[in-house]
C-alpha cells in the first residue's frame, strides 16, 4: 500500500476592515510524493492499545464494594460504568472513555480510563474489569484492577499499578 504524504501550505492573511472585522484567506497547495510505509510507521499511525496483563494492574478487592453495588447484568459496560464511573458532574477537563475487549466471547474485559481526575497528585485512572458468564445472559464482574497515571513521580506519563506519591 502506497501512502501519498501531503506537503501543505497556509498562508493567512489577515487585515482589518471598518468596524473590527478581518478577512481571512487560506492557500492550500499539495505535492504528494509516494512513499511505501514502515512497520514503525503503522504502528505510530494506528496503535492498537494493549489490555496489559492483570499482573501490570493493582487488584482493587470487589468484596470491598457497597452491597447495592450489583456486580451482575447483561451488559458488562453498563455494569462498569455504574460501579466505577463518575456518578456526578466533575469540573475541569475530566474525560472518561471505555472499552471492551470481547476477543474471547465468554470472557469479556472492559477498560474504564478516567483522565483529568480533581486530585493533585492523580492524573487518571485506568480499570480493568473482567466478566465471566453468571447464566445465559448475564454476565459478573469477577476481577477488578486499576492503573495510575501521576502528575508527579518518575514516570512521567506512564500507566503504572503503584499508588501515586
Amino acid at each position: 500500500m502506497k501512502i501519498g504524504i501531503a506537503w501543505l501550505a497556509i498562508a493567512t492573511t489577515a487585515s482589518l476592515l471598518g468596524a473590527g472585522g478581518c478577512t481571512v484567506t487560506q492557500t492550500i497547495s499539495s505535492a504528494p510524493p509516494l512513499i511505501e510505509p514502515t512497520p514503525e510507521m503503522i504502528e505510530e499511525a494506528d496503535p492498537a492499545p494493549s489490555l496489559g496483563d492483570r499482573d501490570d494492574y493493582r487488584p482493587f478487592d470487589i468484596t470491598t464494594l457497597p452491597p447495592d453495588a450489583d456486580l451482575t447484568g447483561n451488559d458488562p459496560e453498563a455494569i462498569a460504568l455504574k460501579i466505577f464511573g463518575a456518578s456526578e458532574p466533575t469540573e475541569g477537563p475530566y474525560q472518561e472513555e471505555i472499552r471492551v475487549d470481547d476477543s474471547n466471547p465468554e470472557q469479556p474485559v472492559v477498560i474504564l480510563t478516567q483522565m483529568g481526575l480533581a486530585d493533585d497528585s492523580v492524573k487518571g485512572i485506568k480499570y480493568r474489569l473482567d466478566f465471566e458468564p453468571a447464566t445465559q445472559q448475564e454476565w459478573r464482574l469477577t476481577w477488578a484492577g486499576q492503573q495510575y497515571v501521576c502528575y508527579r513521580g518518575s514516570v512521567g506519563e506512564e500507566w503504572q499499578p503503584d499508588l501515586c506519591p
